[in-house]
């Protein structure tokens, strides 16, 4: 697929790669949904551009922009979703944003133009999902588009239909998303809570670590003064009576020794438990790794199921609009009535009709709207008993008469003209017929007898 790729931020200055003559900075310097997605079209070119906010207090946000020439997304959502799935990979990759010790989307690079392995990386990605989509995805920028008309804001709940006749006829659209990612959401919080007690288990064993080395000095001082004495015994014999006398202190150091031998004992035994505290964590920050592993795999699958049921449902959509235009409504049933010149009733629907009562034959029929809001020309042929086409000055060309119908939405019942003459007993007995025709397509017949 062809195709530019741009990335941008904004946090302590705004960057860019690569950074030629297109800026994305004032697009989005106002932003105030979660995300957004901004189309503008400079004649051929059309310009996708996705910003994500990642700190409101700072009004700080990153993004990405795609041009295409020539061609344009139908249907918006699946330029969200493939932006979106981009936004993942990239933080959970961390080469260019990243999730912090506290939960947060940060940068991870002061500068964009050192990651280009990355940035290729984004660029076979992006790649990789146009072309799954090529198919489906695009459509042929319309000759016969308008330009000056300026720009254009809609919301997530509009018909794709209509922002893809908008890229058409206005220089820019913006459509503003408030939803949040909540799965980098959980992700941030699992990683803020493990780094804050790695932290603390760290502090904790720093702390043990200080006490076992001044109680290691005191023992060997006390050794040193114990050792003096004895060298002073076998000195001088007359230092007998000193050292009797010393021998108390003497004792009394060697139980001080003794006691801070046991301290140290204990010192070891907390530390050993809290190594094995800290070896558990450890053991638990990669499970969690692996965890994480695994949720990125299955958040793929996610993604990539997502991606099949989008092509599905752009298909039916397809289908659907173009039926619109074949069958503008869906008539469920046509009823018979007998009237005088001025359209009252003389026989009522549902009733028998008699031959020797009727004038004009007028259908009332009960339709659903499809295409809506707008008017349409329905054809009626009326067949006699013997297969003949009933038809007058008025008819047009293969046609007994034409009807104008504006369709509203939802189930409506509408009568049309009636077709006959103002003399009694104008029609004979028989099997009479009716077809309700639009342009080709003959939407509804029907039989019906006159006694």
């Amino acid at each position: 697929m062809n195709f530019r790729l741009y990335i941008f931020g904004e946090s302590s200055g705004y960057k860019q790669y690569p950074d030629d003559s297109n800026s994305f900075k004032e697009y989005f310097k106002y932003q105030q949904s979660n995300s957004s997605l901004y189309i503008q079209r400079k004649a051929d070119l059309v310009y996708y551009v996705y910003s994500q906010k990642i700190d409101k207090e700072k009004n700080s946000f990153l993004g990405f922009c795609i041009v295409f020439n020539g061609v344009y997304i139908k249907n918006f959502k699946n330029a969200f979703a493939i932006f979106e799935k981009i936004y993942s990979d990239c933080i959970l990759s961390g080469k260019l944003f990243r999730l912090g010790e506290n939960g947060k989307i940060g940068y991870a690079t002061d500068d964009f133009a050192s990651q280009t392995e990355e940035y290729d990386r984004l660029v076979s990605v992006f790649n990789d999902e146009l072309e799954k989509k090529n198919r489906t995805l695009f459509a042929q920028l319309p000759k016969t588009y308008k330009m000056g008309q300026g720009s254009k804001a809609f919301s997530m709940s509009d018909n794709p239909e209509l922002i893809a006749d908008g890229i058409s006829v206005y220089d820019s659209v913006s459509i503003p998303n408030n939803t949040n990612n909540e799965d980098l959401d959980y992700v941030g919080r699992m990683l803020q809570q493990l780094y804050s007690e790695n932290k603390k288990l760290k502090t904790e064993y720093e702390i043990l670590n200080k006490q076992k080395k001044q109680y290691r000095w005191v023992a060997i001082l006390s050794i040193c003064v114990i050792a003096s004495l004895i060298g002073l015994y076998f000195l001088n014999d007359n230092l007998s009576g000193i050292i009797s006398n010393q021998s108390s202190t003497i004792s009394n150091l060697e139980s001080t020794i003794a006691n801070k031998n046991s301290e140290i004992t204990s010192l070891y035994d907390t530390l050993s438990q809290e190594r094995s505290v800290i070896k558990q964590r450890n053991n638990e920050i990669r499970l969690l790794n692996t965890n994480l592993t695994t949720y990125k795999d299955s958040l793929k699958l996610s993604l990539d199921r997502n991606d099949e049921l989008s092509d599905k449902l752009s298909k039916q959509e397809s289908k659907f609009y173009s039926l619109k235009s074949i069958f503008p409504i869906n008539i469920t049933n046509i009823e018979i009535g007998n009237t005088y010149y001025d359209g009252s009733i003389e026989t009522n629907y549902g009733n028998t009709i008699y031959s020797s009562y009727t004038m004009y034959l007028q259908p009332r029929i009960t339709y659903t709207g499809i295409n809506t809001g707008r008017s349409i020309n329905l054809k009626i042929r009326w067949y006699t008993p013997g297969g003949a086409m009933s038809s007058g000055d008025s008819s047009p060309s293969g046609f007994s008469q034409q009807e104008s119908l504006y369709v509203y939405s939802g189930s409506n019942t509408e009568t049309l003209r009636g077709w006959g003459n103002k003399t009694k007993g104008h029609w004979g007995k028989g099997t009479y017929r009716i077809e309700i025709w639009y342009e080709n397509v003959c939407l509804k017949a029907k039989t019906f007898t006159i006694h």
